[in-house]
C-alpha cells in the first residue's frame, strides 16, 4: 500500500475526515493533502501513529512508504532493499479495529 492508501484506510476504519486526522494527530493540513495526492510519503512518526490506530506493525508501513519513495526517485538499490524487507512479512494479515482485515498478497497489503 502507498501513503494515500494508508490515509484512505485511516478515514475508512476510523470513520473520520482528513481534517479530523490532521487535528487529532497534529499533522499539518497541507501535509495531509500532499499524502492524499501522492506528493509526499508518510514520515516515520506518522507511520507509527497510523500503525497504532490501524493495528498494523509500523515497520511494515515504514518499509512500504520507503519503497514508494525509492520507486518515485528511481533508486533500484533502495527498491530492492525495501522490497526484501517487506518479503519478511509475506502472508501476514492484521485485524483492523473496524472488524476488517488487511493481508499481504504479492508483496502488497490489501483490505479484505
Amino acid at each position: 500500500m502507498q501513503t494515500h492508501d494508508y490515509l484512505a484506510l485511516m478515514r475508512k476504519v476510523l470513520d473520520v475526515t482528513d481534517y479530523r486526522i490532521s487535528k487529532d494527530y497534529n499533522i499539518n493540513q497541507s501535509l495531509v493533502s500532499r499524502y492524499k495526492l501522492g506528493r509526499d510519503t508518510l514520515s516515520e512518526r506518522h507511520a507509527f501513529i497510523f500503525g497504532r490506530e490501524l493495528g498494523i506493525d509500523p515497520q511494515i508501513i515504514i518499509a512500504e512508504t520507503k519503497l514508494e519513495n525509492a520507486k518515485k526517485k528511481d533508486r533500484q538499490d533502495d527498491v530492492d532493499f525495501w522490497q526484501e524487507q517487506l518479503d519478511h512479512y509475506a502472508g501476514k494479515s492484521y485485524d483492523l479495529p473496524n472488524g476488517q482485515k488487511v493481508t499481504q498478497v504479492d508483496g502488497q497489503f490489501i483490505l479484505c
